[in-house]
């Protein structure tokens, strides 16, 4: 009876074993292989069904427009930062150089009228040789942001040598030559 019985739960068993492990090689084999997934992506480029193509394309048409406006005014910001820090920087450049020296601001200022054999006409006034002169200086509008100090009672332009077509000047120790304009 016993081997019957034996008999009978090999016989009930077998098919409950394979199918159990049949069951685990298919749960293996759905967790290997990819499953394709079906996406529905609805996305904000989709065309509204009340909206013909003409509109569409005049709406994406104002679209590239207004990115291309904002790209060409953020180019002319920069632009124009850039041509701002360049005069800033001429600017500072002119005041240094006038800085070191001073006898170009008053050389700019000096107009030679004539000369005279000996004697020589500068703005207006007629003088020879170790005569010293102010002149009126007058900053150009690019140095008006610069501290040049001009003291025409401290140093004053000093007539040096007189040729035939120019004059040689001395102001704060600075030796220049102021020719006569061509006719």
């Amino acid at each position: 009876m016993k081997k019957k019985l034996l008999l009978s739960l090999v016989v009930l068993l077998v098919p409950l074993f394979l199918f159990a492990q049949e069951a685990k090689t298919t749960a293996k084999v759905a967790a290997t292989t990819p499953v394709k997934k079906v996406s529905f992506n609805v996305g904000n480029d989709t065309k509204s069904p009340f909206i013909s193509k003409e509109e569409a394309l005049k709406i994406e048409a104002a679209k590239k427009a207004a990115i291309q406006a904002e790209i060409d005014a953020q180019n002319a910001a920069r632009i124009a930062w850039e041509q701002q820090q360049k005069e800033i920087r001429r600017k500072k450049i002119l005041c240094d150089e006038t800085k070191r020296h001073p006898a170009r601001a008053v050389e700019k200022n000096i107009h030679l009228d004539g000369i005279l054999g000996k004697d020589v006409i500068i703005n207006g006034l007629v003088m020879s040789k170790g005569t010293k002169f102010v002149v009126p200086v007058k900053l150009a509008k690019d140095l008006e942001g610069c501290d040049f100090n001009y003291d025409p009672s401290k140093y004053k332009v000093k007539v040096v040598d007189i040729k035939d077509d120019s004059v040689w000047l001395v102001y704060k120790g600075e030796r220049f030559q102021v020719k006569l304009p061509l006719l």
